[in-house]
C-alpha cells in the first residue's frame, strides 16, 4: 500500500511468489477478490482500534493508503487484472488465445462497406507525435476539417497500435498506473463520407447497443458476438449515427452481409471525423455498454491478445503499410539532405559575396 504503481507492486510479489508457487487459474481468479477482502480486513480492525483507543493514531496508520488502494481497484476491470496476472506469471493473458486467433483467421469474411475497401485509393491518417494534423495541436472541430482537406476523396485509414497524441483527458489515466496514459490504438479507423452504411463481415448477434455520447467517446456504437466452434469473439463498430440504435435491438441475430450501421457525422459521433472505429475482442472483460478503444503501452503485450489486429477481417494487404513507411522514410531522407545542402549553399552564397 502506498505505492503508486499499482502494476510494478503486482509484478515484483505476484511474480516473485509465482517463481516459488505456481498460481493456479482458481488462484489467478480468486486474486483481486482475496486482496480487496485482506484491505477491508485493515479497515475494519483499524476502526476498531480507533474507537478503542481514540487519542493513538499510530493504530489506524494505514486506514487511509487501505481506502486509497481499495477505491483504485474498484476502478480496474477484474477480467483485465485476470489478463495482466496472467502475463505476469508468463500464461497467454487470454487463455487459449492462441488456439482462438488461428480459428478466427480460418473464417472467410465479408466486407464491411458496399465497396471493396482494397479497390479505392486509400491515404493513412496519422494521430502520433509526426503527424502533420496535429503540429498545431488543433481542437477536434478544426482536426475534422484538416482531414477532410488532407484525404479529399480518397478513403482514409487509422492504424493499429499507434500510440497517439490525441487522448488528452484524465479519463485516459491508467488504471493500474497513474503515470501512464492509455494512449495506443487498439482498432483500424476507416474514414469514410457520413451516412456510409456498414455491413457485417459475418454471422454474429448484437451483444451491445448503446450511444456513448460522451465528448470524444464511440457515439452510438454497435457490438456484436461471434461464436465459432464455441468460442466467442466480438466485433466493434464505433462513431456511428443514431439510426442503428433504432433498426437494431440486442440479442437480433445479424447474417453475413447485413446492414449493422452507418457512418455519424461530428455532432453524434463523439466529435471525430466521420469515420469507423473497427476492432476485434476476444473479450469483453466487465463492459456492457462500451469497451476500451486505447491501452496503456506498458500492457501492449495483453492488449494484443484482448484486441487483435483488425486487419485479420479487413485484409489490406501488407504492402500498404510498408509501402507508406519506405516511403515516409525516404521523403524524410531528401528533405534532410537537401535542406542541408541548401543551407550550405546559402552561407556559400553570402561567403563569397
Amino acid at each position: 500500500m502506498g505505492t503508486k504503481n499499482f502494476y510494478k507492486s503486482l509484478q515484483n510479489i505476484v511474480g516473485t511468489y509465482n517463481e516459488f508457487y505456481k498460481l493456479t487459474d482458481q488462484d489467478i481468479y480468486s486474486l483481486l477478490g482475496l486482496i480487496k477482502s485482506r484491505l477491508v480486513i485493515t479497515l475494519v480492525m483499524a476502526a476498531k482500534q480507533r474507537k478503542k483507543y481514540p487519542d493513538n493514531k499510530y493504530l489506524s496508520i494505514s486506514e487511509k493508503n487501505a481506502w486509497d488502494l481499495i477505491y483504485r481497484l474498484h476502478k480496474v476491470d477484474p477480467y483485465f487484472f485476470i489478463a495482466v496476472i496472467r502475463d505476469i506469471c508468463n500464461l497467454e493473458p487470454i487463455s487459449n488465445f492462441s488456439k482462438k486467433l488461428q480459428l478466427f483467421k480460418s473464417q472467410q469474411f465479408g466486407n464491411l462497406f458496399e465497396f471493396e475497401l482494397n479497390n479505392v485509393n486509400k491515404k493513412i491518417v496519422n494521430f502520433d507525435k509526426s503527424s502533420f494534423l496535429l503540429k498545431t495541436n488543433p481542437s477536434n472541430k478544426k482536426l475534422d476539417n484538416l482531414v477532410g482537406k488532407f484525404l479529399k476523396k480518397d478513403i482514409g485509414i487509422g492504424l493499429y497500435k499507434e500510440k497517439r497524441k490525441v487522448y488528452k483527458s484524465n479519463h485516459y489515466i491508467s488504471s493500474l498506473n497513474p503515470f501512464k496514459r492509455r494512449d495506443v490504438h487498439l482498432g483500424i479507423d476507416i474514414f469514410v463520407e457520413e451516412n456510409t452504411p456498414i455491413k457485417s463481415p459475418l454471422n454474429g448477434k448484437v451483444k451491445i447497443l448503446h450511444n456513448n455520447n460522451f465528448k470524444y467517446d464511440y457515439g452510438p456504437t454497435v457490438i456484436l458476438e461471434h461464436k465459432i466452434n464455441n468460442h466467442k469473439f466480438f466485433t466493434l463498430y464505433g462513431h456511428l449515427s443514431k439510426k442503428c440504435l433504432k433498426k437494431l435491438k440486442v440479442g437480433q441475430m445479424i447474417r453475413k452481409g447485413q446492414w449493422i450501421g452507418e457512418i455519424g457525422n461530428y455532432k453524434v459521433n463523439g466529435n471525430w471525423s466521420p469515420h469507423l472505429h473497427f476492432q476485434i475482442m476476444t473479450s469483453l472483460m466487465n463492459e456492457v455498454d462500451n469497451f476500451p478503444g486505447v491501452g496503456e503501452q506498458y500492457l501492449l503485450k495483453i492488449w494484443e491478445q484482448i484486441s487483435p489486429d483488425p486487419n485479420i477481417i479487413l485484409q489490406i494487404p501488407e504492402s500498404f503499410f510498408t509501402n507508406k513507411v519506405k516511403k515516409d522514410k525516404v521523403l524524410l531522407k531528401r528533405k534532410k539532405k537537401y535542406s542541408s545542402q541548401f543551407i550550405y549553399f546559402i552561407s556559400r552564397a553570402f561567403t563569397c559575396a
